[in-house]
């Protein structure tokens, strides 16, 4: 293996997860929540900087996931990932599904 690959996956598995809601931003901060049921919200700050990655809109209320490093100035988001709502798609009802249970058993 390369140097330089041992280098970048060093230098990934510094990099931490958090996963919320964003309920505060500007252009140097994010503050992200979440909540875990019968807990209290917790709520993580992030430092952004220039070379923070933000793939999607990054808005108030956005469902995100943030990659971050702990670092003397605090925690760094290095990529910052807006999660979209998916669009519901339509299940098969439950005739649908009486029918092809049926028809797999019929020979």
């Amino acid at each position: 293996m390369c140097a330089g690959k041992e280098e970048d996956l060093d230098e990934r598995s510094d990099i931490l997860f958090f996963s919320g809601v964003v309920v505060d931003m500007d252009s140097a901060k994010l503050s992200v929540a979440r909540t875990v049921l019968g807990k209290e919200p917790e709520i993580h700050d992030f430092v952004l900087n220039s070379d923070t990655r933000v793939e999607g809109k990054l808005e108030k209320n956005a469902r995100v996931t943030v990659g971050f490093k702990n670092t003397a100035d605090g925690d760094v988001a290095v990529q910052v990932i807006v999660r979209t709502a998916r669009a519901h798609q339509r299940s098969t009802s439950r005739s649908d599904r009486r029918l092809l249970t049926q028809s797999a058993f019929t020979i």
